[in-house]
């Protein structure tokens, strides 16, 4: 079964396993936030880099911003 993936469905549910504390999820969904980092929403992802204090995800936020 394939299904579509969204960015703000992957927003919600990193939010959601952070409230749960499920580390795994967080980092999966990290992970699939930089490697979908695109111009329309590098700054929200940047944002969200700050607010759960992810190093990784907003330097490469910072690093797409800056190219």
């Amino acid at each position: 079964m394939d299904f579509e993936i969204k960015k703000k469905d992957v927003l919600d549910l990193w939010k959601l396993s952070d409230q749960w504390l499920i580390k795994d999820l967080q980092a999966d969904c990290a992970e699939f936030l930089k490697q979908n980092i695109r111009v329309s929403n590098f700054g929200e992802i940047a944002e969200l880099a700050e607010m759960i204090d992810s190093e990784d995800l907003l330097e490469a936020a910072t690093d797409f911003g800056s190219k």
